[in-house]
């Protein structure tokens, strides 16, 4: 395939820890894996990592002529399941040493298959597209070709090997005897970007989502004068951001080339020459040399668009969804990629839409010829057209609408989104084939007259502005990517319902521009529905409201038998941080969103520790640094409990600085949280040998850490059998640990239903205050000793249960309060030049450092 030995002591790979392997070293190690496959040719599922073990294995398959199917090698389930269906001879996890051999493996194998990478959509099971050598090897040097690669260059390669762009990135360097950089942090990371330089990189590629987070974060080339190009495909990338790089390229003495391809053709098609980028910043540009487009028209089609159609000798084989199809040959050498362009008069092919019968509603690949199926599978026959944001089913049946909310579910999709539409007749063209271009304007047109008012931009972008004051919001912001967390959760998702009525699974992570698209779709609905007698609640929340009734009930002697319920709050925000912060920690490699829930709890916290020391005069330092945990309660004064949870927090936050744990958190999210739980566990019981804390009743954090470990196990368990291990983990920690029976039984009541109920019913009329108490937990967690205090002096005589009514209730009024001031003064300090001033004059320090 790719003949190392031609390069000789040339650098070939260098690993994430900057080690670097020469051809001839990368090539022994190639044949010394070839080697043990050479006994009988099957088919090779690797487990990939960006590491040189992944690459060797890779390329070792290729020479012994073994087929290989690269994977994602976080995915050990999938591994197996694929191992079964396409009877593999051969398997090897991520990490593996050596391949494992498996029996009844399929013999019969194309000889010229070389290589199977995975597409999937959500409606249909995974398939593979089959490769041939000539396929891979034939792109691997027109992309060397267009891209001007000389063996000098040296790729940073983010991307993973079993994507197919990354793959490319990898193959077309090789073949030249070029050098990669396999990194291991994303180009968002500083570190990245340090290494880059130190490592002399020439080039790095990105899909879009890369390039917007490098302008978000403003990313600027003329730090790095060894860069001589980037790429960028996997996806549209808006012209306003094709422009803002390519004037970046030109100032900056780099080429910028904007590419578009797909893992059928190896899977580069075409780029955008860089001297025409800013000409034509909407365009996917001419054919990869060797390879040809033509555009097939049709009178359905508007004026000067086709179907565009690519044909190479990069041309897939052809797909296999099971062994069957892993002896079959290759077709002809065409491409029919599904959607629609035109050609410009300078040669260049532009986007105009998708034939295709797929869409992409909230970034799920939904086939609508399944959907026509699903509905056929009911004796309905039914016609589908969409777009990006919605699906509309069309039929001569009065039942379609009652099957579209049982086709949301099914596709995943919110029910707005699903739109079940009765009609006389479905249109057809003269050879009887359904018109779907007829059915798709009627639906647009139905669509466009129905749009919302309160879908526009002031009121959904002024609710997130409201709940994230400062914030600049955009549209591509959500509800995580701004720094959600649990406080903020529960209050903004309320706002959020009285707009769109139930929500959708994951709502956090939707866009602004999702919301409103959601939002425009409410119009659809032709009657509101009945206000239900019972309602939903998250589950979390509904747990967190009776966690701080159960602390305030003990704290104010109403009940003494009460379940602990600080211990159940740590577990909460264990779960609030394994969902909210964590994975943005994890994208964005920055640890600023935990840090900022932080502030959120010191500010309001220190505030109100300084003024009840002043109105006491008994003042108490250690209790204004947030460290009182580690003296004596002074009852009614001492917060001990936030002041763990602060100190645990930062804790945390240090971690995930590390880019090595980020990492590893990346490639095994629950294996990684359950080591993270049994680390809490042994420094639960080993360290009181060393530190003794029981003279402050254990309120330091490493004794309070394994409730918080527990939250994020939680979090990551997303399997029947992981559900099952946290449960049962959390339950025989919980047993061991807790001084009364009480405590433990409602603790893993509480988780269990966390892990299986992900939402709890709850009277209609009782669902705002108990979110209405759940957001102000906080806030009723720290007033609640000096609410009763007034309430006992005013009636004169001391009544718990008016006490905690009255300290519930305090707290609620005051965490609003708070919202309202904090508001304020944000936006005070935005518009005050005095308070600019101050801004800039502490960011000038920062800025000269850089």
């Amino acid at each position: 395939m790719i003949d190392l030995s031609l390069y000789g002591d040339s650098p070939c790979l260098v690993g994430s820890d900057g080690e670097s392997f020469s051809y001839s070293e990368v090539d022994a190690l190639v044949s010394a894996y070839a080697s043990g496959l050479r006994d009988a040719r099957g088919l090779l599922i690797l487990g990939c990592r960006n590491d040189i073990p992944t690459v060797v294995a890779y390329l070792g398959a290729l020479r012994a002529n073994c087929p290989v199917m690269l994977v994602d090698g976080a995915r050990d389930d999938v591994i197996e399941n694929l191992a079964k269906t396409f009877k593999a001879r051969y398997v090897q996890n991520a990490g593996g040493a050596a391949p494992v051999v498996r029996e009844d493996a399929a013999t019969n194998i194309h000889p010229e298959l070389a290589l199977l990478l995975l597409t999937s959509g959500s409606t249909g099971a995974a398939k593979a597209v089959r490769l041939s050598q000539t396929n891979v090897v034939s792109n691997a040097r027109s992309i060397a070709e267009y891209l001007q690669l000389a063996p000098d260059e040296r790729a940073a390669l983010t991307l993973p090997l079993h994507y197919s762009y990354g793959l490319s990135v990898l193959n077309s360097h090789l073949s030249i005897g070029a050098s990669i950089w396999l990194a291991d942090a994303p180009v968002t990371d500083g570190a990245f970007w340090q290494d880059f330089k130190r490592l002399e990189c020439t080039s790095f590629p990105g899909v879009p989502h890369i390039y917007q987070m490098l302008e978000r974060n403003g990313f600027s080339s003329d730090d790095f004068p060894n860069l001589r190009y980037a790429t960028q495909a996997g996806g549209h990338l808006s012209a306003d951001l094709v422009s803002y790089f390519g004037q970046m390229a030109r100032r900056d003495g780099w080429r910028f080339y904007v590419m578009y391809g797909q893992t059928e053709a190896s899977p580069r098609m075409s780029y955008v020459p860089p001297d025409l980028v800013l000409k034509y910043p909407d365009a996917i540009g001419v054919a990869i040399p060797g390879g040809e487009f033509r555009l097939d028209r049709d009178d359905a089609l508007p004026d000067g668009a086709g179907e565009l159609v690519y044909s190479g000798p990069n041309v897939m084989m052809g797909y296999a969804e099971t062994y069957e199809e892993l002896p079959l040959g290759g077709g002809p050498n065409e491409l029919r990629t599904g959607d629609l362009a035109i050609q410009n008069s300078d040669g260049l092919f532009k986007i105009v839409g998708r034939r295709s019968r797929f869409i992409k509603p909230f970034g799920l690949r939904i086939s609508l010829d399944e959907v026509e199926r699903w509905f056929a599978g009911r004796s309905i026959v039914a016609a589908a057209v969409g777009n990006d944001t919605k699906l509309a089913v069309f039929s001569e049946s009065a039942l379609v609408g009652d099957f579209a909310g049982e086709l949301a579910a099914w596709l995943k999709l919110p029910p707005s989104s699903v739109l079940g539409r009765q009609i006389t007749k479905i249109p057809r063209s003269a050879s009887g084939k359904v018109d779907y271009q007829s059915l798709k304007r009627r639906f647009e047109e139905e669509d466009a007259s129905k749009v919302s008012e309160k879908a526009g931009p002031a009121n959904l972008t002024a609710l997130f502005e409201e709940f994230f004051p400062g914030a600049s919001v955009s549209e591509s912001d959500s509800f995580a990517s701004l720094g959600g967390d649990s406080l903020k959760f529960v209050q903004f998702s309320i706002e959020l319902e009285t707009m769109f009525g139930q929500l959708p699974a994951e709502w956090e992570r939707l866009t602004v521009g999702e919301f409103r698209t959601l939002l425009a779709q409410q119009a659809q609905s032709e009657k509101p529905a009945p206000s239900p007698i019972i309602k939903y609640l998250d589950t979390g929340t509904v747990l967190r409201a009776y966690a701080i009734i159960c602390v305030v009930t003990h704290h104010l002697d109403l009940w003494w038998w009460t379940p602990n319920g600080s211990n159940l709050l740590l577990v909460l925000a264990g779960i609030s941080l394994g969902r909210f912060q964590m994975p943005e920690v994890l994208r964005t490699n920055q640890i600023k969103g935990i840090l900022l829930s932080i502030v959120r709890v010191v500010i309001p916290m220190t505030g109100w520790v300084v003024l009840n020391q002043t109105l006491h005069r008994e003042p108490f330092l250690p209790g204004v640094f947030l460290i009182g945990n580690y003296w004596p309660l002074k009852s009614g004064f001492d917060e001990w409990f936030l002041e763990v949870y602060i100190q645990l927090f930062l804790i945390i936050a240090a971690l995930l600085a590390i880019p090595s744990l980020r990492n590893i958190m990346r490639k095994a999210p629950f294996a990684s949280s359950l080591g993270f739980f049994v680390v809490a566990m042994l420094l639960q019981w080993l360290l009181p040998l060393v530190w003794d804390a029981s003279d402050i009743d254990n309120r330091v954090p490493h004794m309070m850490l394994w409730l918080v470990a527990s939250g994020v196990m939680i979090s990551q368990a997303n399997s029947q059998i992981t559900r099952a291990i946290v449960v049962l983990l959390f339950c025989v920690a919980t047993y061991t640990l807790m001084p009364l029976l009480s405590w433990t039984v409602s603790m893993c009541i509480g988780v269990a239903l966390v892990v299986y109920v992900p939402s709890l019913p709850i009277p209609a009329f009782l669902r705002r205050p108990v979110a209405e108490i759940a957001a102000a937990s906080l806030f009723i967690y720290l007033t609640h000793f000096q609410v009763a205090a007034v309430v006992t002096k005013l009636i004169g005589f001391e009544e718990p249960a008016i006490s905690v009514i009255a300290a519930l209730f305090g707290g609620v009024c005051v965490a609003r309060a708070y919202s309202i001031a904090e508001r304020y003064i944000v936006l005070w300090c935005r518009e005050s030049e005095f308070m600019q001033g101050i801004i800039r004059r502490a960011k000038a320090p920062i800025s000269a450092a850089r």
